[in-house]
């Protein structure tokens, strides 16, 4: 009774909404798949390589710790340039906020390259693990006091993640020779009513959805002018040739 009413406490916890964003959370998933499918029950378990199945070496020869990647990232053309910011001193800041993300102990770092008001392109780092609302850059380097006008546009963007490898656990009561650990492919935890894909027994999929806010921010002052730096003349340099 203790196990069931545990295992449904797990489950309310796996998909929590973060105001607009449903976050998707992989422990718990995880944990109630072992309380769902380990009949002899569960003393420890553990989803990344800190738990002791990998740390006391009890894993067999073509298991692996999971690891998480970003496979895909993209955003709406709509987003690509950047605002009019006239003849004004102004910033741009960058933010990204989901809708359906996941949580996780794994990293899922992508990089994101924008092209900047002052000309050229910026390359940004967001880890998309655990993330609602991800800031870039966190300071404008502009006087709050002087902050005339915002404006902004908003596009759609998506993300394919994924894991793979295995997790673990330890079983209760070991009877015999039997072993006391094992390990599980990510793969099991497929369950398309949270969005988690298994692809195989060791790779597990999972799409991340939301929407990029590009805010021009601007002061109420001038641009200052560039002036043109006057061209020097060209220099002659005659070299003689000594006759031998």
């Amino acid at each position: 009774m203790r196990v069931s009413a545990f295992a449904g406490l797990t489950l309310l916890l796996v998909a929590v909404r973060q105001g607009a964003c449903k976050m998707v959370n992989l422990t718990a998933v995880a944990e109630g798949y072992l309380n769902e499918t380990v009949e002899e029950g569960w003393k420890s378990w553990g989803l990344d390589g800190s738990y002791e199945y990998w740390t006391g070496r009890h894993f067999t020869k073509h298991e692996h710790k999971i690891k998480g990647s970003v496979d895909g990232f993209q955003q709406d053309d709509k987003c690509k340039d950047p605002l009019d910011a006239g003849n004004k001193v102004c910033k741009e800041r960058f933010i990204w906020m989901f809708e359906q993300g996941i949580w996780s102990p794994f990293q899922l770092l992508v990089n994101v390259t924008v092209k900047m008001l002052e000309g050229g392109n910026e390359t940004f780092e967001l880890d998309l693990n655990n993330a609602t609302t991800v800031v870039k850059p966190q300071l404008l380097g502009l006087n709050a006091m002087r902050v005339a006008t915002t404006k902004h546009k908003t596009c759609p963007f998506n993300a394919q993640v994924s894991f793979e490898g295995w997790f673990a656990y330890k079983i209760k009561d070991k009877r015999g020779d039997v072993p006391d650990y094992y390990g599980v492919g990510i793969g099991k935890l497929s369950d398309t009513k949270y969005g988690l894909v298994g692809d195989g027994a060791e790779k597990l999929r999972f799409n991340m959805t939301g929407s990029v806010k590009r805010l021009l921010v601007c002061t109420n002052q001038i641009k200052k002018k560039r002036k043109k730096t006057p061209r020097r003349a060209a220099t002659t340099t005659t070299t003689t040739t000594k006759q031998l």
